[in-house]
Formats: structure tokens, C-alpha cells, sequence
């Protein structure tokens, strides 16, 4: 299971990796926006065990439903963020 779960954390961050590769055909400025999760996640998703998981949710919780919380701590805040840089920042120019 610990290697699913692995496999699945490196897929989601691909997939940013690949969002951000994308980001810079269209200009500069997205492709630096993009570059935000690829230092975000991992460190939210590394952070997630101590801030987001219990040790209540480890024990009650099948050690899936505790990779899912994690994958959604990690990926709700990195879209949250990106979604406040956009509005406060990069929305304004335009």
C-alpha cells in the first residue's frame, strides 16, 4: 500500500510539473505562477502529517483515507494559494 500511495504522490506532482511546462508557452508570467505548487506541494504534503493528520485519523483511519486526506490538504492549499496570488496580484494587470 505505501508504494500505491507513493506512486500517487509522485503522479500528482507530475502532473504540476507538466501544468507548469505547459504555463510557459503561454508567457512568463503564468509559467512563474506554475512554479509555485512545485514548491508548494511537497512541502504542504510533508507538512500535512504533522498539522493536518491526527493520531486519531492514523489509528481510526485506514492508512488510504489518511493518503486521501493528505493528497486533499496538499492539493486544496496549493490551489487556494495560487487562487489568492491570482486574484491579488495577477488579475490586477490585466
Amino acid at each position: 500500500m505505501k508504494f500505491i500511495c507513493n506512486f500517487l504522490l509522485l503522479l500528482n506532482f507530475l502532473a504540476y510539473v507538466l501544468a507548469d511546462i505547459v504555463a510557459w508557452e503561454y508567457g512568463t508570467k503564468a509559467g512563474l505562477w506554475f512554479l509555485l505548487p512545485l514548491v508548494l506541494f511537497p512541502t504542504v504534503t510533508s507538512l500535512a502529517n504533522k498539522v493536518a493528520i491526527s493520531r486519531a485519523d492514523k489509528f481510526f483511519l485506514s492508512e488510504w483515507q489518511v493518503f486521501v486526506k493528505k493528497i486533499k490538504w496538499g492539493n486544496g492549499v496549493v490551489l487556494l494559494t495560487m487562487t489568492i496570488i491570482y486574484k491579488l496580484f495577477l488579475e490586477q494587470e490585466n
